[in-house]
């Protein structure tokens, strides 16, 4: 597989986050501030358990206008309780 075929491994992987905590995903690691989460992930091979891949993804809340905005405070919740 293409390196570059990963990303699309972790966008799904935080998707499906926001939709475990029934979050709206509006287009958590748990490094976070008051407008940014930082995933970090890792694939691993299912025949061997090695990791095959790893990367980090920082995501900033915007507003419609594209402006940085305090991350909604239901996702800030989750992640702060979540982080424990």
């Amino acid at each position: 597989m293409h390196f570059t075929n990963y990303l699309r491994y972790f966008e799904a992987c935080e998707e499906e986050f926001y939709r475990s905590i029934s979050f709206p995903f509006n287009g958590i690691h748990r490094k976070y501030g008051k407008k940014t989460i930082g995933w970090d992930f890792r694939v691993f091979r299912q025949r061997d358990g090695k990791l095959a891949a790893e990367g980090y993804m920082k995501c900033i809340a915007v507003n419609s206008e594209w402006k940085a905005v305090n991350l909604p405070a239901q996702l800030a919740k989750v992640v702060r309780e979540k982080g424990r």
